[in-house]
């Protein structure tokens, strides 16, 4: 419980012992009906199940296939699926979602796509990031088996290790100019302007000034 009966009791009467006392009784009381619910409504609270109660559960909805070593987590994904897959047993994707319901990456190819003989088909299976070991294959086969069609026969089952990930690309780009500094070179300078022409004339005349010789 998120909130005790001791914290909800008013400051009148927090002080009486009688009243604490029976707080956390109901306290106590509320506590082991909580702890029970999980199992008064075990596919309601599908995510707090664990074993012994998750075996269980996958014997009362006739789970066809199941390993004790797995996770609880990959237990808990294999009944989520349980109820959906048997309403389409019998079907293409009844196989697809029965081995992906293990975890695994399923591909289911009818034989019409490939020329095969009526009523057979072929599977490829994608392991992740686990080997391929003669466990995961009777687990695959087995799977295959419980929800094909009767009729229906598997021609080949390739079942194959893979991982996934992500694929990252990154590049950059950078931006600028070169500039080039020499030593200071003398160059030829091309003047440009107007061309003036001047002239001058300049009058003038001569005067001979002679020493006087007393003529008349």
């Amino acid at each position: 419980m998120s909130r005790r009966m001791v914290d909800l009791l008013p400051s009148s009467l927090t002080g009486d012992p009688g009243m604490l006392a029976a707080a956390e009784m109901l306290d106590q009381e509320f506590d082991r009906v909580d702890a029970l619910i999980p199992f008064a409504a075990p596919w309601q609270c599908l995510d707090k199940q664990t074993e012994p109660m998750l075996s269980f559960m996958a014997a009362g909805c006739a789970v066809d296939v199941w390993e004790p070593t797995w996770s609880d987590e990959k237990k808990r994904e294999v009944l989520r699926g349980a109820k959906r897959l048997h309403r389409k047993k019998g079907t293409a994707q009844a196989v697809k979602d029965g081995l992906e319901s293990m975890g695994f990456r399923a591909r289911h190819i009818n034989w019409p796509e490939y020329g095969g003989d009526p009523f057979k088909f072929k599977v490829e299976v994608g392991v992740l990031d686990q080997p391929v070991t003669d466990a995961v294959k009777a687990s695959v086969n087995q799977s295959i088996t419980n929800n094909k069609a009767g009729r229906s026969h598997p021609d080949q089952v390739d079942v194959h290790f893979r991982t996934e990930g992500a694929l990252e690309i990154g590049g950059g780009f950078t931006f600028g100019r070169v500039v080039e500094i020499l030593p200071y070179k003398e160059e030829y300078v091309d003047p440009v302007g107007e061309v003036a022409l001047g002239g001058a004339v300049a009058f003038y005349r001569t005067v001979n000034i002679g020493a006087y010789d007393g003529g008349e």
